[in-house]
C-alpha cells in the first residue's frame, strides 16, 4: 500500500476485526430511539463516527431513505471516492458491510430484550403519513399504532457498567419463527364464553392395558417392603407369623367360606381360589356386607341372587368392577334399583355416607353438621349438595327404591341449616373437589357422576380402603376422627398408592387386590399374647396397651370376637357397671361360652355358619380402666353428653340410644372417671 492509514481507519479496522472475533456489538437501541423522536435538523443524514473509546456511535435521521436524485450528501461523496481510489478500500468497506450486517443480526436475534416493535419499515410507513415525509409521529399517534413503550438502554461501555433495566412485556401477537409445543396465541386473552350449566361428561378410557400391569407376585414383594419401612419407621417390631393353619381359619371366618391352606401362601394362589364361582360368590357377599353396612342382608331374595352374580363376576373373572359400578349408579344396570335399596334401607343421609366412601374415599360423617375442623377436607355445604342430588334423584319409599332419575330432574336450591341456627343455600351436585377429571365444576347429575367414577383414582381409593376393611376390620387410611385409626407415616402413604396404582394399571381387578391384600405380611401375624382371651384377664395394663398398637399398626393380628347385638351390650355393660373386674371377666366368659353352646347346638344356615361354629367364641373385654378418652379430638367438647353424641355419630347414628344414655347416668352416679365411661359407651355401641 502506498497511503498509509489513518487513526480513525485503524480504529475502524479494529472495531471490525473485534466484532469478527466475537466481542459483542454495541447497543445502540438508545441513540436510534432517541434520535427517531427527534425532528431531523440535517435532512436525510446517516453520520458514522467512531468514539474516543473505538466504539462505533450511528446517527440516524428521521427519514432514511429519499429520492435518488436528491443532492449526494458528503458521506456519499466520501464512500465513492473509496471505489475509484484503491482496491484495498473496497474490501475494507465490504469488511464494514458484513460487519454492520452481524450488528444487525445481532439487534435481531432476541427480540424480548430490546423493543423492536419500531422497525425500519415502520418508520418509513409513520414518517410518510399524511404526505409529511419530514414529521415524526407525536406520542398520541405513536400510541394509536398500539406501539409497544420503549425503555432507555444504556449502551455498553468499557468504562460504564449500565444498570439491570425491568422492561414490560410487549404487546401484540408475537411472532413464532419455528413450530413449537407452545402457541403464542396463548398470552392473548381470548373472550370468554359461557360455558352451558351442565357439561356432557367425557367418558375416561383407561390408559393402560391389563398386558402392561406388573406381575402380581412382584407388586406382594413391594407391598412387604412398605410394611415393613412402616413398622421401621414407627420404631416397632412386628409379631411373629402365625401357623398357616391359624391364617386360613382366621381368613375363612372373614368371607363366610372354606378357605384351603396351600390358597393363602401366594397372591396367585389366592386368585386362583378366587377363580372358582363358589368362592368368587362368597368373596362378594362379604364385600357388599360391608360396604353396605349389612344393607344387602335386608334385601328380598331374588334381588340378593340378581346383585350377588353380578359382582360376583368381578371376582372369579376379569370384568372391570368401575364399569359395574358406574352402570348401578347411572340406574342403566339391571340391578341399580337392587344397588340404590342396599344401601338406602335406612335413609338418603346413609346413602350419601356409604357413596361418598366407596366411590370418592370421603368420610362425610362430621360434614353433615358442621365444616371439616381436624383435616380441613369436606365443608357442610359440600354435603348438603350431594346429599341434595341423592335426595331429588333417587324415588324410595318404605325402604325400598323404586326409581332413580339419571338425568337432572330440578335445579331448585338446597336449604340446610347451620350450627348456629342460619339457613344456607347450595346447588345440587357432586362436589368438584371430591373426584378427579372435573376441574371446577361439579356433576349435576347421576349421569355425569357416574362417567367420572370410571378410571378414577378417587374410587381406586374407596375400593382399596373398604377391602382392607373387609379383611382387616378397618380401613388402611382412616379418617383421624376415627379411634382405630393407623399412625401415618409416609411408609403407609406408599402402600396406599401402591395397591391404587396397580388397581387402576389392572383395570379395576378387585379379585387382584383382594389377593394382593391377603397375601401380605399383616395377615400372616399372631395375635398378641397380651390381648389373647386367656391371657387378657392376668395381663398388665401395659402389655395390653402395647398390644393394641401393634393391632393398631397392623403388625399384628386382631383377636377376633363374637358379634353382638347392641341390646345384649348393653344389658352386659348394665350388669357390670359398680362390679369388681374379676366379675366383669367371669361375666364375659359365662357369656362367650352361652353364645358358643348356643351356635353349636343351630343348625348351620351357611357355610359361614359352619367356620364361626368351629372357632372359639371370644367377647371383647368390657373397660375396667382407662386413662385417657377414646381419641384425644373428645377433649375439645365440654359437656359429657355431647361426648357420648359424637361416639354416636361416628357409629354413625342419629342419636344415642335411650337405654345407653340409662347407663351413662348410672355411671356418673358411681363416680365413674369420664375417660372409662366413654370407653365403656364406645363398647356398647361400636358396630
Amino acid at each position: 500500500m502506498n497511503r498509509k492509514i489513518s487513526p480513525h481507519e485503524e480504529q475502524a479496522i479494529d472495531a471490525m476485526l473485534a466484532e469478527l472475533h466475537g466481542r459483542p456489538a454495541p447497543d445502540l437501541s438508545q441513540q436510534i430511539l432517541r434520535r427517531l423522536r427527534e425532528t431531523p435538523s440535517q435532512g436525510d443524514l446517516c453520520a458514522e463516527s467512531l468514539t474516543s473509546s473505538g466504539s462505533l456511535r450511528v446517527e440516524v435521521g428521521a427519514t432514511r431513505r429519499r429520492a435518488v436524485a436528491e443532492k449526494p450528501t458528503p458521506l456519499s461523496q466520501w464512500k465513492l471516492g473509496l471505489w475509484k481510489n484503491a482496491p484495498w478500500k473496497i474490501a475494507t468497506t465490504i469488511a464494514a458491510i458484513a460487519a454492520a450486517l452481524l450488528l444487525m443480526v445481532w439487534m435481531g436475534r432476541d427480540s424480548t430484550s430490546v423493543d423492536t416493535s419500531l422497525t425500519a419499515q415502520d418508520s418509513n410507513r409513520t414518517h410518510s403519513l399524511d404526505g409529511e415525509p419530514g414529521r415524526a409521529l407525536l406520542p398520541q399517534e405513536l400510541a394509536h399504532e398500539k406501539t409497544a413503550p420503549t425503555t432507555p438502554i444504556i449502551a455498553p461501555d468499557s468504562h460504564v457498567v449500565p444498570k439491570p433495566v425491568e422492561r414490560k412485556p410487549l404487546k401484540g401477537i408475537p411472532l413464532a419463527m419455528k413450530s413449537s409445543s407452545e402457541d403464542p396465541l396463548d398470552d392473548i386473552a381470548r373472550p370468554k364464553i359461557e360455558q352451558p350449566k351442565i357439561q356432557a361428561p367425557v367418558t375416561k378410557v383407561p390408559s393402560i392395558a391389563p398386558d402392561n400391569r406388573k406381575a402380581v407376585t412382584l407388586v406382594a414383594k413391594e407391598i412387604d417392603t412398605n410394611l415393613h419401612d412402616y413398622w421401621s419407621s414407627l420404631g416397632i417390631q412386628a409379631a411373629q407369623e402365625a401357623d398357616v393353619a391359624e391364617i386360613a381359619e382366621r381368613i375363612s371366618n372373614v368371607l363366610g367360606t372354606e378357605v384351603p391352606e396351600h390358597a393363602i401362601e401366594s397372591a396367585t394362589a389366592f386368585q386362583s381360589f378366587l377363580a372358582k364361582p363358589e368362592n368368587a360368590r362368597g368373596a362378594a357377599q362379604k364385600f357388599i356386607n360391608v360396604v353396605t353396612d349389612g344393607g344387602f342382608q335386608k334385601l328380598d331374595p331374588e334381588s340378593q341372587t340378581s346383585l350377588l352374580s353380578e359382582l360376583a363376576s368381578c371376582f372369579d373373572s376379569e370384568q372391570p368392577f368401575d364399569e359395574t359400578l358406574a352402570a348401578w349408579i347411572s340406574g342403566d344396570g339391571p340391578n341399580s334399583l337392587h344397588w340404590y335399596s342396599a344401601n338406602a334401607i335406612d335413609g338418603i343421609h346413609p346413602l350419601a355416607r356409604r357413596f361418598a366412601t366407596l366411590t370418592m374415599n370421603v368420610d362425610v360423617r362430621c360434614i353433615k353438621c358442621h365444616d371439616s375442623v381436624i383435616e380441613s377436607r369436606g365443608t357442610q355445604s359440600e354435603y348438603w349438595a350431594f346429599a341434595g342430588l341423592l335426595e331429588r334423584s333417587v324415588n324410595r319409599k318404605n325402604k325400598k327404591v323404586f326409581s332413580v332419575t339419571t338425568d337432572r330432574s330440578s335445579d331448585d336450591l338446597v336449604f340446610f341449616e347451620t350450627l348456629d341456627g342460619r339457613q344456607k343455600v347450595v346447588e345440587a351436585g357432586v362436589p368438584a373437589g371430591w373426584i378427579a377429571g372435573s376441574g371446577d365444576t361439579a356433576a349435576m347429575d347421576l349421569k355425569q357422576w357416574s362417567q367420572r367414577v370410571i378410571g378414577s383414582r378417587e374410587l381406586a381409593r374407596g375400593v382399596v380402603n373398604s377391602m382392607w376393611r373387609m379383611i382387616h376390620g378397618r380401613p388402611l387410611r382412616g379418617s383421624v376422627v376415627d379411634l382405630s385409626t393407623p399412625p401415618h407415616t409416609e411408609s403407609l402413604g406408599s402402600l396406599e398408592r401402591r395397591l391404587v396404582d396397580d388397581l387402576i394399571d389392572s383395570r379395576f381387578n378387585i379379585a387382584r387386590t383382594l389377593a394382593l391384600i391377603v397375601s401380605t405380611s399383616t395377615t400372616r401375624r399372631t395375635v398378641p399374647v397380651a390381648l389373647r382371651a386367656d391371657q387378657i384377664a392376668m395381663s398388665s395394663q401395659a402389655d395390653i396397651d402395647h398390644g393394641n398398637m401393634l393391632v393398631g399398626a397392623f403388625a399384628a393380628a386382631a383377636p377376633q370376637h363374637a358379634s353382638l347385638p347392641v341390646s345384649k351390650r348393653v344389658q352386659f355393660a348394665n350388669r357390670s357397671v359398680g362390679v369388681s373386674l374379676d366379675a366383669i371377666h367371669k361375666e364375659t366368659l359365662l357369656l362367650a361360652q352361652t353364645l358358643d353352646t348356643t351356635d353349636s347346638k343351630t343348625k348351620s344356615k351357611s357355610p359361614g355358619d359352619a367356620v364361626t361354629a368351629k372357632a372359639d367364641i371370644t367377647i371383647e373385654q368390657f373397660p375396667g380402666k382407662a386413662v385417657g378418652p377414646p381419641v384425644q379430638w373428645l377433649t375439645l367438647i365440654d359437656e359429657l353428653d355431647e361426648k357420648v353424641n359424637h361416639l354416636a355419630y361416628l357409629v354413625p347414628m342419629q342419636k344415642v340410644p335411650k337405654p345407653v344414655n340409662e347407663v351413662v347416668e348410672k355411671m356418673v352416679a358411681e363416680k365413674n372417671s369420664e375417660p372409662l365411661i366413654l370407653h365403656r359407651v364406645w363398647w356398647m355401641i361400636h358396630p
